[in-house]
């Protein structure tokens, strides 16, 4: 029974399992094409500062989600640094972080809150200039 069961899973075709994640909404829209008509708008504003010493150096998308590949122009000990002159417990400084980039992407006049809001996600992967990976954020709401 389990080796029937493992090869009809086997048969089933991945993508149905990511068309899921497509049409995960209560419009039907397509998600996954809608993340990548977005990342094709954005790239042309390429490389795109964020903030003092952050810069967005690329976007894709990968099914219904984009990930936007950003540069801190920081070492990490630079960033330790900083959090500490300004009170912040070295444990914390990625969790503001989070809450500071789903605060940003969640504002009702950000489009990107309503591509979330219909099922997209936004994920950004922080690297140092050593292309060293600082954080990754995922957003998958604004609630």
């Amino acid at each position: 029974m389990k080796k029937k069961l493992v090869t009809l899973l086997l048969a089933f075709p991945l993508t149905t399992f990511a068309a899921t994640n497509c049409f995960n909404n209560h419009i039907n829209e397509d998600m996954c094409k809608r993340a990548a008509n977005m990342a094709l708008d954005i790239r042309p504003h390429l490389p795109l500062t964020m903030s003092d010493r952050v810069e967005m150096y690329s976007i894709e998308s990968q099914e219904n989600k984009l990930i936007a590949h950003v540069k801190i122009d920081m070492s990490e000990e630079e960033i330790l640094t900083t959090a500490k002159q300004n009170h912040i417990q070295p444990g914390v400084v990625k969790t503001r972080m989070a809450e500071q980039a789903k605060s940003n992407v969640c504002e009702k006049k950000n489009p990107i809150s309503a591509f979330i809001r219909l099922g997209g996600e936004m994920q950004y992967i922080y690297t140092h200039p050593s292309s060293k990976v600082y954080n990754t954020i995922t957003i998958t709401s604004c609630e």
